[in-house]
């Protein structure tokens, strides 16, 4: 019965030594290689260059039907990417003038 047992701490050791390495060791190692090769082969920077700063226009406020309870603004026939820079469609509903 003991050599039984000494077989499965022999396992069990092996198992968790194993996974200390992939979880731990491994990463550490391969985070200090990268920051090593980064120190190495750094590439030089570029000067930076003053730039200037140029004021940007607000933007014009959309005319609303006279007497309009609710302006409704949304995307049209799905252009755009969904971050506001397709096309608009201004939809007012109530009496209109």
């Amino acid at each position: 019965m003991p050599r039984f047992r000494a077989r499965h701490g022999v396992v069990i050791g092996g198992l968790l030594s194993s996974t200390l390495l992939a979880i731990f060791v491994t990463p550490a190692l391969y985070t200090l290689l990268d920051d090593l090769q980064n120190l190495v082969f750094r590439t030089p920077r570029m000067p930076l260059v003053a730039t200037e700063r140029v004021a940007v226009p607000a933007p014009a406020a959309v005319p609303v039907a006279a007497g309009a309870t609710t302006v409704a603004v949304a995307h049209g026939s799905g252009s755009g990417n969904g971050h506001g820079n397709g096309s608009v469609m201004v939809t007012a509903t109530g009496p209109m003038a």
